[in-house]
C-alpha cells in the first residue's frame, strides 16, 4: 500500500518546531480537501506552477504526494466525462498553515464549506 509523503521529512529535519507544526497543518488540510473532493465524485490534477504532475486522478496518496514540492499548487477539479476542468483550488505554502487554501472557484462552494470549516479549526 502506498504511503503519504511526510512534507516535513527528510528534507526539513532542521526546521524550527513552529515551522514543522505549520507544515503539518498544511498537509492535514490538503489531505482533507483531496479526500473530500474525491468522495464528492471529482478527479483531481496537480499543477505545481511548472507542470501537471498528476493528471485526473482519484488516488489520494498520489495526489497528496505530488503537492507541496513547490511554493504553490493548483488542484484542478474535473467531473467524470468532461474534457475541461470544472474548478480549482489554489494552495500557497508558508503562511500560517490554516490558510493554505488561498483561493478557489466559487462553483465549488458546496464542497468548500466543509473544507473551510476544517481549515478554520486550526486558526
Amino acid at each position: 500500500m502506498a504511503r503519504f509523503r511526510d512534507w516535513t521529512n527528510p528534507n526539513y529535519t532542521t526546521l524550527a518546531p513552529s515551522v514543522k507544526r505549520r507544515v503539518a497543518v498544511e498537509q492535514k488540510i490538503a489531505r482533507y480537501a483531496v479526500k473530500h473532493l474525491i468522495e464528492a465524485g471529482f478527479a483531481l490534477s496537480v499543477f505545481d506552477g511548472e507542470e501537471v504532475t498528476v493528471k485526473r486522478s482519484t488516488d489520494v496518496v498520489a495526489i497528496c504526494n505530488a503537492m507541496a514540492t513547490t511554493d504553490e499548487d493548483y488542484l484542478w477539479v474535473h467531473r467524470a466525462g468532461e474534457k475541461q476542468r470544472c474548478g480549482w483550488l489554489f494552495f500557497v505554502y508558508g503562511n500560517d498553515g490554516y490558510d493554505v487554501i488561498s483561493d478557489y472557484t466559487t462553483n465549488l462552494d458546496p464542497q468548500m464549506e466543509s473544507i473551510n470549516k476544517y481549515s478554520e479549526s486550526f486558526a
